[in-house]
């Protein structure tokens, strides 16, 4: 949300994206279930510095139980500018029992993607690397927004129980982003629900312009041991500017800010 209050020239062109969708453990030579930590880099021609859209020490792993199962995104913090290359460094660890010396390496790559091969609005890039084979999907958004969302617990208990995912009008909803999830106990994902006055921070993730829309999808949300329905709302996207809405959901009312910003580049 670096441009939200710059002003935008008519002529403005908005630029191309890569919406990071998930990444998914396809198999592993060890077997499940596995603790992986580590990281997973995406560097653009902004800056080439390093924006983490995976990141965990080892002594806060995730948990991966089954074959399929997606690595639980935490970034990218800010959108990803895409003027024909950007390059994923990939560097986990499966944490084995005993010191840090025993882990074992699970994936560890260099990725480059190029406009040249990317061939439609959802691309799917197997990645084979040490004991792993993993899928990255990820959307390419021709004119795209940044979006950051921000969430407040206004009422009802301290702790947020349940799971958010957001997905474009012109992606499968089997493609959506998870942001949050709480369960068993444990918290994972891009977003931080605070209560009361704290914030919750969330990715930045690009949405398509105009007539699409970028929907915030509540679901899987215990009131006890009772799983409620989800809760889809919906927010149009804007070049520059914040909106906000009050949201119901089960024992909870969130207040939900989405602070819009195009990407900026001086090329």
């Amino acid at each position: 949300m670096r441009f939200t209050d710059s002003l935008i020239g008519e002529g403005h062109k908005l630029k191309e994206s890569l919406n990071i969708l998930c990444l998914k453990i396809m198999s592993s030579d060890v077997g499940f279930p596995i603790n992986v930590y580590g990281s997973v880099i995406i560097r653009d021609a902004l800056d080439f510095k390093c924006n983490y859209i995976f990141r965990r020490d080892r002594d806060k792993c995730q948990l991966v139980e089954t074959q399929g199962d997606s690595l639980i995104l935490t970034g990218p913090s800010r959108g990803v500018l895409f003027l024909g290359d950007v390059f994923f460094e990939i560097d986990l660890k499966i944490r084995e029992e005993g010191e840090e010396k025993d882990d074992r390496k699970f994936s560890k790559t260099f990725v480059d993607m190029n406009e040249e091969k990317i061939k439609n609005l959802v691309e799917r890039k197997t990645v084979v690397s040490w004991h792993s084979e993993m899928e990255l999907v990820f959307a390419h958004v021709k004119k795209a927004l940044e979006g950051t969302i921000e969430m407040k617990i206004l009422s009802g208990p301290e702790s947020f129980i349940g799971k958010i995912t957001a997905y474009t009008t012109d992606l499968p909803s089997d493609d959506e982003m998870l942001l949050y999830e709480y369960d068993n106990g444990s918290v994972a994902g891009a977003v931080t629900v605070g209560a009361g006055t704290g914030s919750g921070y969330t990715n930045c993730f690009a949405v398509w312009l105009l007539s699409r829309q970028i929907r915030c999808w509540f679901f899987r949300i215990w009131d006890g041991s009772a799983c409620i329905s989800p809760h889809t709302y919906s927010f149009t996207p804007l070049i520059k500017g914040a909106d906000s809405d009050v949201v119901p959901c089960g024992l909870y009312k969130l207040g939900v800010k989405i602070v819009w910003s195009t990407l900026w580049y001086r090329g």
